[in-house]
């Protein structure tokens, strides 16, 4: 009787022991997918213009703007979060004026840094991809840039302006090649992503 007693509560123990862990599975399962589908955006900034401003992030629905999350700037600081179910494209908005800055809404956590020189989106795999083209689009951008200015101190110089042209023109199609490279590379790149076409 004491063996058929002793046995029951070994028994009796592995069972809650082994209850104990479903419960404690089930629980961890269940915080995780609570934020598997949440992100969530930290920004700073040392625009004074956007200090005490809203910002607003917001998608592109059936053509219309739509308003995901909105914050105030406080101190050079702002944030957005939400859950998402898809990976999507929004921009930032202060007010009804676009701030050009896309950034890849998609599960994670987003760092958004902006100031007067630059604009850079970090965190997850999408944006880390999206901040590198957009760094290389600004570079080329820049280099069509000092070839117009450069262009402009040359016939201000006195120089030929046939000449220059010629020059420049040279210049100008190897610039055009390399934007053509990384556009057609990141299309290509991200054909099965939201960043594609």
């Amino acid at each position: 009787n004491s063996k058929r007693t002793s046995r029951r509560d070994r028994i009796g123990k592995f069972a809650k022991h082994i209850m104990n862990k479903i419960v404690c599975t089930i629980t961890a399962l269940l915080s995780l997918a609570s934020c598997a589908g949440t992100y969530n955006i930290q920004g700073t900034s040392n625009v004074s213009d956007l200090d005490g401003q809203m910002l607003y992030l917001k998608v592109s629905k059936d053509g219309n703007l739509t308003n995901l999350d909105s914050c105030d700037v406080v101190h050079g600081q702002f944030s957005f979060s939400g859950k998402v179910d898809s990976a999507h494209v929004a921009r930032i908005f202060m007010d009804d004026k676009d701030l050009a800055l896309p950034v890849v809404i998609e599960q994670g956590n987003i760092s958004i840094k902006l100031d007067n020189t630059q604009q850079k989106i970090s965190g997850t795999p999408l944006n880390d991809k999206l901040n590198k083209f957009w760094n290389r689009f600004v570079q080329i951008r820049n280099q069509y840039a000092d070839i117009d200015h450069e262009q402009s101190a040359a016939i201000m110089d006195g120089q030929d302006e046939t000449a220059v042209n010629i020059r420049l023109a040279k210049k100008a199609i190897k610039v055009f090649e390399q934007g053509d490279k990384l556009f057609t590379n990141f299309v290509t790149d991200n054909f099965d992503n939201i960043l594609g076409p």
